[in-house]
């Protein structure tokens, strides 16, 4: 018989005015957390990751959040 392999992929979105930009997936939540930072040095503001199959998500603020 073969193996099953449960890839678990964590979602990472953006908060936008206008809804979530969906800014592509994670092998872990670690990695997720890491390609927000990343993300937020030049977008920097409210992200989403989502688990599709637990159904938890975790928002985070991210970047320099100043208005000018």
């Amino acid at each position: 018989m073969g193996e099953c392999v449960v890839v678990v992929s964590f979602d990472i979105f953006k908060i936008e005015k206008e809804g979530p930009l969906w800014h592509g997936t994670a092998n872990t939540l670690d990695e997720a957390k890491e390609r927000i930072q990343l993300l937020a040095k030049t977008d920097p503001g409210e992200y989403l990751i989502f688990n599709a199959r637990t159904g938890e998500h975790l928002t985070i603020r991210a970047g320099d959040q100043r208005s000018d």
